[in-house]
């Protein structure tokens, strides 16, 4: 049941799983790709 599961480990498998390389990502981590569109590498439009 997931009432019994905590906070602080949903957040380390979360954070483990965002900084693995991904070949649909061009072997970027999704945590690479996130922060380059909040940076303003990529254009939107």
């Amino acid at each position: 049941e997931f009432n019994q599961v905590n906070q602080g480990f949903i957040s380390s498998v979360a954070s483990k799983r965002n900084h693995i390389p991904r070949k649909s990502l061009n072997y970027q981590t999704p945590l690479e790709v996130f922060l380059s569109y909040v940076n303003g590498k990529f254009c939107l439009a």
